[in-house]
């Protein structure tokens, strides 16, 4: 998940993620934590297949494919939580800074948001 560390958010307190829509962190109401969760295993098989290797392919074609699995995918959305996670203090911190649409707003003055920001 260290590939979508920059996008991912886990706040333990609400027992929620929040994604990186490019303005502002918002709650995964879709499951697309899980998405990206999904996006790894054909990641790791294209890395396993560039292995010179014979058996060490082999063996990491074997774990990428498992990496797609049910089980596999829930395990690493459940550890992502301690290493992604948040405190709820982080965000909306700022009492001026305010997340509109298409920007956001420190007293009147409009900069585009930042991850950094942490608005919601």
């Amino acid at each position: 998940m260290k590939r979508f560390a920059d996008e991912l958010r886990y706040v333990h307190v609400w027992k929620r993620w929040l994604l990186w829509d490019g303005n502002r962190w918002s709650p995964d109401a879709d499951g697309t934590v899980f998405r990206k969760a999904q996006e790894l295993s054909p990641i790791l098989l294209r890395e396993a297949l560039d292995i010179e290797d014979p058996d060490k392919r082999k063996k990491a074609v074997g774990e990428a494919i498992r990496a797609g699995d049910k089980a596999k995918i829930e395990a690493l959305v459940a550890l992502a939580q301690n290493h992604l996670g948040a405190s709820p203090t982080l965000f909306d911190s700022n009492p001026m800074l305010l997340g509109v649409l298409n920007a956001s707003s420190i007293c009147a003055q409009a900069n585009t948001g930042r991850r950094a920001e942490r608005i919601l």
